[in-house]
């Protein structure tokens, strides 16, 4: 696809204790067909070996950050990261070969403040073939249909670093009160600047932590926290021409929130044995081509 060769990228990486994925995170970035300006690592207080993975791969420069939290490490290496374009995986996000590519391309309208795409997942007790990006559609109709407003996937997103030191000072670092992505997305859109979905801007990652029952539970239960404090606060007016519309969220909102409700007794049942099965599936995972 066609990009600006003068939009330089920054790719931040939010780590603790991440030693089973740092390594396939770090090899899918450097298959890339354009190479991002610099990869940050943010240790976030690992005792694993994740740090000592990270540093083996020349590319790779890992910052620390002493206080606990995701919204704390991701913040840092935005503070840190010295391209134009900065984009935001988690250490188990595998980026497919174009993904830096389209993410500079995706930045050619200077209205766009940031950019989310799509992830393959692979929730079914990690049965082999069943990678699909259903499950993510789903996530983006709910998240959508609740702020009402395009948002940002923490694990597949980009922002201007433009933007993002305008919105520096409004976001919130309490990860007990905000998902720090959903967040960063309310903040960009209340500067009046575009999300945008790239639905062919993909990872692959298991999504299998979705099936331990409390941290999904806490999840779903902090993305209502979320709407409510900007409810609050007023980020974004309810006239904001980048809220949409209700017969816009509509169809995806019945089809998100009846899967999700679907999804929430699937989780929970499945909570005990995924427990069981999760250190015996060794199989090793590979870059996605």
């Amino acid at each position: 696809m066609a990009h600006d060769n003068s939009l330089t990228l920054s790719i931040v990486i939010p780590v603790y204790n991440e030693q089973r994925y740092i390594k396939a995170c770090l090899e899918a970035i450097a298959a890339q067909t354009i190479k991002p300006l610099e990869v940050i690592v943010v240790d976030n207080n690992s005792i694993d070996k994740t740090v000592e993975i990270a540093q083996k791969f020349p590319f790779v420069r890992v910052i620390k950050e002493p206080k606990q939290g995701r919204g704390y490490a991701r913040s840092a290496g935005f503070d840190a990261a010295r391209g134009d374009i900065i984009g935001r995986i988690d250490a188990d996000s595998l980026i497919y070969g174009d993904w830096a590519e389209r993410v500079i391309g995706d930045f050619k309208d200077d209205n766009i403040g940031g950019i989310t795409g799509l992830g393959k997942t692979n929730v079914i007790l990690g049965l082999p073939g069943l990678y699909t990006t259903f499950w993510s559609r789903v996530y983006f109709w709910t998240t959508h249909s609740l702020f009402r407003a395009d948002t940002m996937w923490g694990a597949n997103m980009a922002i201007r670093k433009s933007t993002w030191v305008k919105a520096r000072e409004a976001i919130t670092l309490d990860d007990s009160i905000v998902h720090e992505d959903q967040d960063l997305s309310m903040v960009v859109l209340g500067l009046g600047m575009k999300i945008i979905q790239d639905n062919d801007l993909l990872i692959m990652t298991s999504g299998r932590s979705y099936l331990y029952w409390p941290k999904f539970w806490e999840y779903f239960k902090r993305t209502f926290k979320t709407k409510n404090y900007h409810l609050q606060k007023n980020t974004i007016a309810a006239d904001s021409p980048l809220r949409l519309s209700f017969f816009t969220v509509l169809p995806g909102a019945i089809i998100g929130w009846a899967l999700t409700g679907v999804f929430i007794v699937y989780s929970f049942v499945s909570w005990p044995i995924f427990a069981l099965t999760k250190y015996y599936n060794k199989k090793a995972r590979q870059i996605p081509r």
